[in-house]
């Protein structure tokens, strides 16, 4: 049986070991570890946790390990100071954003990389991301959208899969064209659950109105905003400066997220989503599992939640109770949430995988008495979710798309 994609290489575990695993078995990891050719500890996924490792090396009591392969340290301290500076700067601007939307009547939520920086790692060095992730409630959606882009935020291109292959992108110039404030329409916000954003200093930014995946209805996340907390409340991190009007996930919430995207396809390996929901669980003092396996059941991502949770037990001596686990498993059926979660892949499964849900969801708002009249036909439906110009625009990619991912 294939290694599920979200599951860590055997050189991957050995380098996650050394990072999250108590201090013997882990330089006993670490040792492994640093035989290896140096290509194979050099993968990029790999380099996302050199911060982490620079880190946890020079924090042995024992010091630093004196073998033939430490000269590479330097380098780990460079990924360690060079992640600190980047995202100094992504505090920055979220802190800027915070104050204006809340200006625009809007509170914000930031989840993923920079609060599990500041509160499970405990340093803003220690976790890179390429992105700030930031959630508004869905009623705002509109606002904050307008309010983001008033302050020089660009909306990045609708986001396909397959679109970043330059093949496709020479084949269809479209798909590289900034999405329109005007295609922001109340159909796109009740499909997709949010869009990337870019500075003009490069940086970048994802605004959500729902929080998870193909989990898109009016109201759905109100339960998770009652439980958000400030972010300064739980900072862990010296010498940062949070605005007040900051919030983040209660880390029940935070776990399940995280194990939810880490199941997902990535062309990028998820390995560091161990080490995000290890020291998340690790930072609170009594984990609150029982509203995380209720959670998990509201959320119909019990699938993903038991499988990962099985993995950190057994790798990375993580004590997840037994009887969690058993609740987990038992409640896992055939769910289109679970399926979509843990089969989606870039081939024509995977795009069929999208089609459905897109189909679903169409089918949905043409039913829902306040959008009467309001939503088209199914092909337009696609081009307009999409950013697909034409109809014939989205048969010639539809047709393209089937032909690539069947090789």
């Amino acid at each position: 049986m294939d290694r599920p994609h979200w599951q860590p290489n055997p050189t991957q575990q050995l380098l996650l070991q050394a990072c999250l695993l108590p201090e013997e078995k882990a330089v006993q990891a670490f040792a492994e570890w640093s035989l290896l050719p140096t290509a194979r500890r050099n993968e990029p996924a790999s380099q996302r946790l050199f911060p982490l490792l620079w880190w946890r090396v020079n924090a042995w009591q024992s010091g630093p390990l004196r073998t033939s392969n430490t000269d590479e340290s330097p380098i780990w301290k460079q990924a360690m100071l060079r992640t600190w500076a980047l995202n100094q700067r992504r505090l920055a601007h979220a802190n800027q954003i915070a104050e204006q939307l809340r200006l625009a009547g809007s509170p914000l939520l930031l989840v993923k990389g920079l609060p599990l920086a500041l509160f499970a790692y405990g340093h803003l060095g220690l976790r890179p991301m390429g992105d700030l992730d930031l959630v508004v409630p869905d009623a705002q959606a509109r606002q904050s959208l307008e309010a983001l882009a008033a302050a020089g935020w660009t909306p990045l291109p609708t986001p396909l899969k397959g679109s970043n292959d330059p093949e496709v992108e020479l084949l269809h110039p479209w798909i590289l064209q900034s999405r329109a404030l005007g295609d922001f329409s109340e159909l796109y916000f009740r499909v997709r659950n949010g869009h990337g954003f870019r500075y003009a200093d490069g940086s970048e930014a994802d605004l959500h109105w729902y929080i998870f995946h193909e989990q898109c209805e009016p109201g759905v996340d109100q339960p998770i905003w009652a439980k958000a907390l400030p972010l300064q409340q739980l900072n862990r991190s010296s010498q940062s400066e949070i605005s007040p009007h900051l919030l983040t996930l209660d880390p029940v919430d935070h776990l399940l997220l995280i194990l939810a995207h880490a199941s997902r396809w990535d062309e990028a390996a998820p390995i560091r989503w161990v080490a995000d929901a290890v020291l998340l669980i690790q930072a609170v003092d009594h984990f609150n599992w029982p509203r995380f396996v209720s959670l998990a059941k509201d959320r119909r991502l019990t699938a993903p939640a038991g499988a990962l949770l099985v993995y950190l037990q057994g790798q990375m001596a993580m004590e997840v109770p037994a009887t969690v686990l058993a609740e987990l498993a038992a409640a896992t059926g055939s769910d289109d949430i679970q399926r979509l979660t843990m089969r989606s892949r870039p081939d024509v499964s995977g795009g069929g995988e999208e089609l459905l849900y897109l189909l679903r969801r169409w089918r949905r708002l043409r039913q829902d008495q306040n959008l009467r009249g309001k939503v088209p036909g199914l092909m337009r439906f696609l081009c307009h979710i999409l950013g697909i110009p034409s109809r014939r625009e989205l048969l010639h990619y539809g047709f393209g798309e089937f032909l690539r991912r069947r090789t």
